[in-house]
């Protein structure tokens, strides 16, 4: 486990911020479907800073990034401007209060916060990521993903306080969010960080027991020391989704055309052999011929899949972790148990959220560890009835597993 000391983090109303320019790292990272937010939970989360700052009769600039960027199309075509979000920020703070800002290496925009900016107003900046693709010479870059000093030293020198906000990307060592730092003269974390880390903590040192952790998702390849560490502190780790089919390959049963990473069956088979008390697998799955929405076939477990493929863990199993989870006292949810995009294989999800509620209500604490969880958790349950829903998927498990937390390194020292 990392040091992480939450008392050595300032917090942002630890500071004077009274009438100051203040640069904001957000996570505005959010889904867009043809140009149109489908969820604004990570826009809504840093609310609470932004109007602190307003409150305070703060300049703020907002700094985010929205996916990836790899190609010159990915910039040109438009499909990760952030210009929705600007727009949903106007329906919020007013029309003539938020601005858009496409280029903030201009000269232009410098002088426009500086002197034609006013207080209690708020400049968003473009994808961030745009700066890992140059244009004229058509070459990725990565001056932001690979924290170019340059480029962090302009975005320091906008304000007169740095502000990091932007939980989803604290395992990150970007430009705007780490390389920052270093040139601001003061710096701070702002409330959705200071939440989050309060939250997923309770988890890492107060967990009450029977602990339950159900993790799902494809890939295990990027969860190995996160499977290590839940087995090491949780009484049963529930495994489905894709990953189980892993597990299932390495005891040696059929899986038919079930994605697995082949190259991590030993990896599998040392955690089985290491921790075959506390991991329970699924004992019938819901399988399909191809990836679509169509019912699904129920398998048993050591029988033949006929060459189909799994995409729902089946009713026995849903049936075994949910009686599991009801007993829990500290849950941790991280990857759907099936394809719960598709209504004929989100079963399963769908009575492991209602279990996790449950189990909530009756005094234990949940974790829904970010990104597809945290969508699904809140597809089929409402966000209150969880104990906690996080907005961060990677830099969640990255302070469970104990790993390194560069957004936050500055803060520690």
């Amino acid at each position: 486990m990392h040091n992480l000391n939450l008392k050595s983090l300032v917090p942002l109303d630890k500071i004077n911020v009274d009438n100051k320019t203040v640069v904001v790292r957000v996570d505005f990272n959010v889904p867009l479907k043809d140009g149109k937010i489908t969820d604004t939970a990570r826009i809504d989360a840093a609310r609470k800073t932004i109007d602190y700052l307003l409150d305070h009769n703060c300049k703020i600039i907002l700094l985010s990034h929205l996916s990836r960027i790899k190609t010159a199309d990915d910039i040109k075509s438009g499909k990760k401007t952030l210009l929705p979000v600007c727009n949903y920020l106007k329906t919020i703070y007013g029309e003539n209060n938020v601005f858009f800002a496409t280029d903030w290496l201009s000269p232009v925009i410098n002088t426009f916060i500086k002197k034609e900016m006013k207080h209690k107003q708020i400049v968003l900046f473009e994808n961030t990521r745009y700066q890992d693709f140059d244009l004229i010479k058509n070459q990725l870059t990565k001056k932001e993903s690979k924290c170019d000093e340059a480029l962090a030293k302009q975005w320091a020198n906008l304000g007169d306080i740095f502000v990091n906000d932007a939980f989803a990307t604290i395992h990150r060592k970007h430009a705007s969010n780490y390389g920052i730092i270093k040139h601001s003269k003061k710096w701070c974390i702002g409330f959705l960080i200071k939440h989050e880390l309060e939250n997923i903590l309770k988890f890492n040192a107060n967990a009450q027991k029977p602990i339950v952790s159900i993790v799902g998702g494809v890939k295990i390849s990027d969860k190995v020391i996160l499977l290590n560490r839940l087995m090491s502190m949780s009484d049963y780790v529930l495994v489905g989704g894709g990953m189980s089919f892993l597990f299932l390959k390495a005891l040696g049963h059929d899986i038919g055309k079930s994605l697995f990473e082949s190259e991590m069956l030993q990896t599998a088979k040392d955690i089985l052999a290491k921790y075959k008390d506390k991991i329970i697998l699924p004992v019938d799955v819901l399988a399909a011929d191809k990836f679509t929405d169509i019912k699904g076939k129920k398998i048993k477990v050591g029988k033949s899949f006929n060459n189909l493929m799994g995409l729902d863990i089946g009713p026995k199993t849903t049936k075994m972790f949910t009686k599991i989870i009801k007993t829990a006292k500290t849950i941790f949810w991280n990857g759907p148990t099936g394809v719960f995009e598709f209504k004929h294989f989100q079963k399963s999800s769908k009575k492991i959220v209602r279990a996790i509620c449950y189990a909530t209500k009756h005094n234990g604490f949940s974790l829904i560890g970010g990104g597809d969880t945290a969508f699904a958790a809140t597809s089929f349950c409402d966000k209150s009835k969880f104990s906690f829903v996080s907005t961060g998927g990677g830099a969640t498990l990255a302070i469970i597993q104990g790993s390194d937390l560069p957004g936050l390194n500055f803060f520690n020292k």
